[in-house]
């Protein structure tokens, strides 16, 4: 029995050691995962996007509006800047360790929280299904198929479920110290709880918020959770004013580009069309 238990701890680290290892043989040596959306340029210096682009607002990079600005990239640059430090100051080993971050950060999120759902509750080998959870989701080829797009988005994959498994955790414990670690998680990715992702941002937490009201219902910590959501968005709201406040006002001018993105017809119904018909070409039946 001690044998077994001690394979199954050891299957979560192995496995953990194979999922940050993997993305190191995606990219030919010494080049750099760069396009898309975001075009990625910040792995190349994240100092100079912090000073010359995360600072100052309009930017006509963004493909929503040439007056949304990028304030709310500033905790995730000094993140940047701190990998680059540790990695010899090499753009190619920060792209890389941070590609390894989000594949082993999505699998441990998952990985937590099915073990924290079904822990005593007279399951068998709960380690084992939560493993096989976590790699599912982490190989899931939906998420796979989004990483060459380069979109900030793709740093949901690891932040929402983790910011999921932490208010879990407090439900589960009534610890404040959880939701600290979640706002905390919020601040460094202020990127993916701004304009530039609401969609996914909204859709993950529309259903995690139902999910955790029912949760909290059925084991009697309603008002537990009640409380810490009320404390978690009041506080939440106070840190990420700094960028908050500057996506709210270009959105409320009606001469704005995101304005009539958001309120008119023809950005509600015809952006999407648009963006349908020019990839239409290229949709193929399997």
């Amino acid at each position: 029995m001690n044998i077994i238990r001690c394979f199954k701890r050891s299957l979560v680290i192995i496995i953990s050691m194979i999922l940050f290892i993997i993305p190191f043989f995606w990219f030919n040596p010494f080049k750099l995962d760069t396009g898309g959306d975001s075009t990625r340029l910040y792995f190349v210096e994240p100092y100079l996007w912090l000073k010359n682009v995360a600072l100052y607002s309009p930017n006509a990079i963004s493909g929503l509006g040439d007056d949304l600005p990028n304030f709310m990239m500033v905790p995730f640059l000094l993140l940047l800047m701190g990998i680059k430090c540790v990695v010899f100051n090499s753009p190619y080993f920060l792209n890389i360790i941070f590609c390894s971050i989000l594949f082993l950060g999505s699998f441990l999120a998952i990985y937590l929280t099915i073990h924290e759902l079904l822990f005593n509750k007279d399951v068998e080998n709960v380690r084992i299904i939560a493993v096989f959870a976590g790699l599912f989701y982490v190989l899931s080829p939906m998420n796979i198929y989004g990483w060459f797009k380069a979109v900030y988005a793709l740093n949901g994959i690891f932040v929402y479920p983790m910011l999921f498994y932490l208010f879990l955790k407090f439900i589960k414990t009534r610890r404040y110290i959880f939701l600290i670690y979640a706002l905390f998680l919020s601040l460094i990715f202020s990127v993916n709880f701004s304009f530039y992702t609401m969609p996914w941002f909204f859709s993950f937490m529309f259903f995690s918020f139902i999910f955790l009201s029912y949760y909290s219902f059925v084991n009697k910590k309603l008002t537990v959770y009640i409380k810490g959501l009320i404390v978690f968005i009041l506080l939440f709201i106070f840190i990420h004013m700094f960028h908050l406040l500057s996506e709210a006002i270009p959105c409320l001018d009606i001469s704005s580009t995101n304005n009539q993105l958001i309120f008119s017809e023809k950005g509600k119904y015809g952006r999407g069309l648009v963006y349908f018909l020019s990839v239409q070409p290229f949709i193929r039946l399997i």
